[in-house]
């Protein structure tokens, strides 16, 4: 304590004691300096922002947060196709409550392996008139979502001209909008087809006209329009031989088309992206649940042909063991005959 108070009252001492002091005080008024400037700062631009916003129409405020909440919408229905393409999600399990109808080259969604005739109906050689053929079945599966894919047949010589291709198309989307009107209905333009199928068939040559024409019978009928002009020029590998039908690769990328163009027509209509997330999810839980009852089925099917093959197992080695034992029967009748007194019995007992 002596100590202490011999430094506090020299002068190297008082310095002493005063420094660290001094720079306390300076630390302390730079930081609430510091913190009067940034808050300075903030506020400056709080009452730009403010007056900006005083400045701008209320209309165009409101569009602006539209544009906002759309885009954040749309990102999710581009996560769902990513969930799509990654394999996270099978395309196929989305055309779960879905109904294709058209020709043959629809009809390769079901050879290929990709879907079933529960959600395909469509036969070789058909036009678009054809449609009337299934309309009952359709309309019995319910589906949410009916994609027309006609147009191969109709343009080979079918109709004198693209005018009456579509006056009969447009009693097809009208009887199938009446019969079944809670289905979103869409139709997918004539996918083109390649220089050796237009060498072969020169009535090729007329598929853009006649998907000009079905573009607009789209739009006047206010139906989705499915443009796969571009595939020709986009995997023109993917074709088969005849230039008019595809390789099986050719469907993944068919199906993602028609459901991209089903999402954004059904996000444009709802603005619910939420919705479609789970729409898309159910309708995967469903194929799933689907493809277990098929291979529960399966299984219980080869587990009763192999018992069916063990029970045909059995009565053969019955059957062989009854041949056995009629064979041994008939030594021993052709033994007791040899003596002459059964067979005379015998005889006797048949005449009775």
């Amino acid at each position: 304590m002596k100590l202490l108070s011999i430094i506090k009252k020299s002068p190297a001492g008082k310095l002493l004691i005063a420094v660290p002091v001094i720079i306390l005080v300076v630390v302390l008024f730079l930081a609430l300096r510091k913190d009067k400037v940034d808050n300075s700062v903030k506020l400056q631009q709080g009452i730009a922002y403010l007056e900006a916003l005083e400045a701008k129409n209320p209309q165009d405020m409101m569009d602006e947060l539209r544009e906002k909440q759309r885009e954040e919408e749309s990102a999710k229905v581009d996560e769902i196709l990513a969930k799509i393409d990654s394999g996270e999600i099978s395309i196929w399990s989305q055309f779960n409550g879905a109904a294709i109808l058209g020709d043959s080259r629809a009809e390769d969604f079901v050879f290929d392996g990709f879907l079933t005739t529960t959600n395909v109906f469509a036969e070789k050689g058909t036009m678009c008139t054809d449609a009337m053929d299934y309309i009952d079945a359709v309309a019995s599966a319910n589906p949410t979502r009916i994609f027309f894919t006609y147009g191969m047949n109709d343009v080979d010589g079918y109709w004198n001209t693209a005018a009456e291709f579509i006056e009969g198309y447009t009693k097809v989307i009208k009887a199938y909008r009446e019969k079944i009107p809670g289905a979103v209905i869409f139709v997918n333009s004539i996918i083109p087809v390649n220089a050796h199928a237009i060498e072969n068939d020169s009535n090729y040559k007329n598929i853009p006209e006649y998907n000009e024409a079905l573009k607009k019978m789209a739009d006047d009928l206010g139906v989705c329009w499915i443009d796969c002009d571009s595939y020709l020029d986009d995997y023109p590998e993917l074709y088969d031989t005849d230039g008019q039908h595809f390789f099986a690769e050719m469907y993944p990328i068919w199906a993602r088309t028609m459901l991209k163009t089903a999402f954004d027509y059904e996000y444009e209509q709802t603005g619910d992206a939420d919705a479609l997330s789970q729409q898309v999810s159910a309708n995967a839980s469903a194929a799933d649940a689907a493809a277990k009852a098929a291979d529960t089925e399966s299984a219980d099917s080869s587990e009763q042909t192999a018992d069916n093959a063990d029970t045909a197992d059995g009565n053969t080695e019955t059957s062989d063991g009854d041949s056995e034992a009629s064979a041994n029967g008939g030594e021993t009748a052709e033994a007791e005959n040899a003596d002459g007194t059964e067979a005379e019995d015998t005889a006797d007992g048949g005449d009775a």
